[in-house]
């Protein structure tokens, strides 16, 4: 995934399935940088997309 400009891989199975992209649509790396939220996953910590940029990557997905 780390060679490809759009990856993506999977962990699980539907309907607990988490998918991870290298990528997002809609919204710039740098602006999902500067809105990230933070949080704890699995005791882990990690960022998240904020809710605003979240909406912006359904919409230029056609997802929402």
């Amino acid at each position: 995934m780390v060679n490809k400009d759009r990856g993506i891989f999977f962990i699980g199975r539907k309907p607990n399935r988490a998918d991870f992209l290298n990528f997002l649509d809609g919204v710039s790396s740098e602006e999902a940088l500067n809105s990230k939220i933070p949080g704890l996953l699995a005791g882990q910590a990690v960022s998240f997309i904020s809710l605003q940029d979240y909406v912006k990557t359904k919409l230029a997905s056609g997802r929402l």
